[in-house]
């Protein structure tokens, strides 16, 4: 069911360049491995706001997808379990949603969106008592090459309002026993293997995302995505998870209409305010392929694009914008090492001058996608860089001139404090 959290504000600064301030965006808060088999109950919708990282949500190329509103069923069990009868409301075969990291690699190989109607009275309790909703079955691997025995408890949802409104996945509801996501080790009991697999071990089974009515009318109403918790650890007590995994974020399709929409529309850089679904954009300017290089160090940043976007508060999201309209300049870079070490790039900071003497402006750390971390030696990188303008002082702006850099590493900067240095297209 809908998960719900507090309630947090993004502050706008006025000045010079407005600055959206993310209050704790992005990291969501991962739990134990209890966490996929809880029922949630909504009690508000919650306005939250995020620490960004999306990865966002890193643009990536869009697989060929396969899918339909009918065909074979994925889960059968589901009639029998719930005592109700199915209807196949969407199939995606092949949705291409991988998270991988550390050798350690998650796909969701498809999924089927099933609604379920006349339910027995206590399946029904768990639907906000009725005896209709719907449910989603996906197939999910874990292929494990890390290297070492890895904990993961599996667990994805589906983002709906904001980052912190979404709907859990479950390794247990509605599933024939056997067919669920487990280690092939599994074991029950206190001292028993719930959720290590070990290195090499490539297995693969169903997980399940419980959908009330009202859960199911706010996901046709925003542009849900799907996430891949940042839930995988090399350790029992899953400290470091975020060294290891980053969350991924994926555009959601329920319905062969919605999906056909959703490729047809205008691709945008990713953020953290559109992967939490706290703000939709609006194209002013866009420029690709630009390809200029320049070098500092053992690092190569070449400027690959820039678009310029107003953001719109989604419904209920407009409060953390402090009714200021927006505007995004956002930067994508791509960052090669051609060192012998690797180095952090997630802390690269961006700064652009504005027409020369006006002023500048620092990048929003807050907005940008939180993947990747590092570049590893021989390696390139993509890297988003956002910076935030109030509207009405960004029509007065004629030029932007872009430094990336510099680059720390070893609790000190790298290569003379030297910075890339890049004229934008405006």
């Amino acid at each position: 069911m809908l998960k719900a959290k507090s309630k947090s504000k993004f502050v706008v600064v006025a000045g010079l360049s407005a600055v959206l301030m993310l209050s704790g965006c992005g990291d969501s808060e991962k739990a134990s491995g209890d966490k996929e088999e809880k029922d949630v109950k909504v009690e508000e919708k919650a306005k939250a706001a995020d620490e960004p990282k999306k990865e966002e949500p890193k643009e990536e190329k869009k697989e060929e997808r396969a899918s339909s509103d009918s065909g074979e069923v994925l889960n059968p069990y589901i009639e029998e379990d719930t005592g109700g009868k199915t209807e196949i409301l969407y199939t995606n075969s092949n949705p291409g949603y991988v998270n991988e990291g550390s050798g350690f690699k998650v796909t969701i190989d498809e999924y089927q969106l099933v609604k379920v109607t006349g339910m027995n009275e206590s399946t029904a309790a768990r639907f906000d008592d009725s005896p209709n909703g719907y449910i989603l079955t996906a197939r999910m691997s874990v292929d494990n090459q890390s290297g070492k025995d890895v904990y993961f408890n599996g667990t994805t949802n589906i983002r709906l309002t904001d980052n912190l409104t979404y709907i859990p996945s479950n390794t247990r509801n509605f599933i024939e026993e056997g067919k669920g996501l487990r280690p092939k080790t599994y074991s029950e009991g206190i001292d028993g293997n719930n959720n290590m697999y070990k290195a090499g071990e490539k297995t693969s089974g169903l997980i399940t995302f419980m959908i009330t009515e009202a859960d199911y009318q706010t996901m046709t109403s925003v542009k849900p995505k799907f996430v891949i918790e940042a839930s995988a650890a090399p350790n029992k007590d899953f400290s470091g998870m975020q060294d290891f995994m980053q969350e991924k974020i994926f555009d959601f399709a329920y319905s062969g209409e919605q999906a056909k929409a959703s490729a047809s529309e205008q691709k945008f850089y990713p953020d953290l305010m559109s992967a939490n679904n706290l703000a939709d954009k609006k194209m002013i300017f866009e420029k690709a392929g630009i390809g200029q290089k320049q070098t500092v160090g053992d690092m190569e940043v070449t400027l690959e694009g820039v678009q310029y976007t107003e953001v719109i508060p989604t419904a209920g999201n407009e409060s953390r914008f402090e009714d200021a309209e927006l505007v995004a300049l956002t930067v994508k870079t791509m960052i090669k090492n051609n060192g012998k070490k690797e180095i952090d790039i997630y802390n690269v900071p961006g700064k652009v001058t504005i027409d020369k003497d006006r002023g500048s402006a620092l990048s929003n750390a807050f907005a940008e996608p939180r993947d990747p971390k590092s570049v590893k030696p021989g390696e390139e990188k993509e890297k988003y860089t956002v910076f935030l303008f109030r509207k009405d002082e960004f029509q007065l702006f004629k030029s932007f001139d872009l430094e990336v850099g510099p680059f720390f590493g070893d609790g000190k900067y790298l290569f003379g404090e030297k910075k890339a240095k890049f004229t934008l297209p405006r």
